[in-house]
């Protein structure tokens, strides 16, 4: 027998180790309960448990890796043990060739791994939260409403589009970022319908399906990312509709050429920024984790949830208060120029769409305050359980209501104001003036 196969020192000190003796006594032990739990397991799995056929063969093929693996790991256990008592005295007839060992190792690894890929296909099956958190109809009644809301969208956009592109004073460079953000709207509630969609089916018909319910969040990227940037789009054209607004009331000339090339600017910043939102919300996550839907943040990026609604809320209010002022200021020079009928006329249709634009941005701000106070409530509850907290939030997520509200508002500001006309000129039409009372239509007329 050559040298090189005798058990060295320490291999020889290891094998006649009492520790080592105990220790696979205690594996052999644990392979022996193994066999007679996997015996009572595959029997109840069978007759007793709530699982699907598809949960159960999964469990079967496990429990087939797991007893695969005792077996092996105890037949070598076996091996040392009486190695350890019979074979002291052979210390060149201990080791084992590599070659011969291969094909054991093979087996072994294999069933490990066996088990471990279980327990991965297994983390994509919805917890008990989960569950509860699907089972609840606050969730049904809420996706509802949101659905409805959706057609609302819908069908107001039509409508919104022609009386803006038809009936309204807005230039055709404000009209053209109207137009994007209404079809930044739609394509949310569209994203959002699917989803909403798809929970409101797993509710009904696959609450029986727990392993079928949850979504793998690299599959949910695209579709987050895309979500995301039509949110920030919708906000972003908002700030657009102040840009220009500003350039429209402090550049001493905006022509045509100017105008739309300001516009083209605008929206070719807005449709840049909002594109790279979603991979910015989702840089640095692994994305290997399941998430209950599509519409929320994985749980790796949960944290940057907060983050991002407070400063939509920070943009609207940026917004709200930036037309303010340009509407106060345009007021101010049109009784500047009182006197200039051209001058007045420009002066008060920028008047009139940043009043719209204004308008807008009020109840952007105030939904979005609503959304993030909302959930700062919530949070600060501290006696409210997980599955409270979710069903209680998804009432106040105010977006698709954002979404909602832009084309409704709009058609209510476009139709007032041309009321408000009518009503002039009409009044105006129908009575006798004297000349004080002719100053004083004027006056009406020009909003002083």
């Amino acid at each position: 027998m050559s040298e090189v196969t005798c058990a060295s020192l320490i291999e020889y000190e290891r094998l006649i180790s009492f520790n080592f003796l105990i220790s696979q006594i205690v594996d052999l032990l644990a392979v022996l309960i193994t066999f007679v739990a996997s015996t009572f397991a595959i029997k109840m799995v069978m007759t007793k448990s709530i699982f699907e056929n598809s949960t159960i063969i999964l469990l079967i093929l496990n429990l087939f890796y797991a007893i695969l693996y005792q077996i092996i790991y105890g037949i070598e256990a076996v091996l040392v043990i009486y190695k350890h008592f019979f074979m002291r005295d052979h210390r060149c007839d201990l080791l084992q060739l590599e070659s011969t060992c291969a094909p054991y190792l093979k087996t072994l690894l294999g069933c490990a791994s066996g088990m471990i890929l279980y327990f991965e296909s297994m983390n994509n099956c919805a917890t008990a939260y989960d569950l509860d958190r699907l089972s609840s109809w606050h969730l049904v009644i809420c996706q509802s409403v949101h659905l409805l809301a959706i057609l609302i969208t819908f069908i107001s956009s039509f409508y919104a589009i022609d009386i803006v592109w038809r009936k309204s004073i807005f230039q055709r460079s404000t009209q053209f970022i109207i137009f994007l953000n209404l079809l930044y709207a739609n394509l949310h509630q569209i994203s959002y319908g699917i989803e909403a969609s798809q929970l409101l089916y797993k509710h009904f018909f696959m609450m029986d399906q727990p392993c079928k319910l949850l979504q793998y969040d690299a599959d949910c990227a695209p579709y987050f990312s895309f979500l995301f940037a039509e949110i920030a789009g919708m906000f972003l054209c908002q700030t657009g509709l102040v840009v220009e607004r500003a350039c429209a009331t402090f550049l001493k000339t905006y022509k045509k050429t100017k105008r739309m090339g300001i516009t083209v600017i605008i929206s070719l910043v807005v449709l840049s920024i909002s594109a790279c939102t979603g991979p910015f919300l989702l840089w640095n996550d692994s994305l290997t984790g399941y998430s209950f839907s599509c519409l929320s943040f994985p749980k790796t990026s949960f944290n940057k949830t907060y983050p991002f609604f407070i400063t939509c809320s920070i943009v609207t209010f940026f917004n709200l208060i930036t037309t303010i002022s340009i509407m106060r200021y345009n007021k101010k020079e049109e009784y500047a120029t009182r006197f200039k009928v051209g001058v007045r006329f420009r002066k008060r249709e920028a008047i009139e769409s940043t009043e719209t634009v204004c308008f807008l941005a009020l109840s952007q701000f105030i939904l979005m305050f609503f959304y993030c106070g909302g959930v700062i409530i919530l949070i600060c509850i501290k006696s409210m359980t997980l599955v409270n907290f979710s069903s209680w939030v998804v009432w106040v997520y105010s977006v698709p209501f954002i979404a909602m509200m832009f084309p409704i508002l709009l058609i209510y500001r476009i139709q007032a104001a041309r009321a408000n006309r009518v009503l002039i000129i009409k009044s105006f039409a129908e009575s006798k003036h004297t000349q004080e009372d002719h100053i004083r239509q004027m006056k009406q007329t020009w909003g002083e």
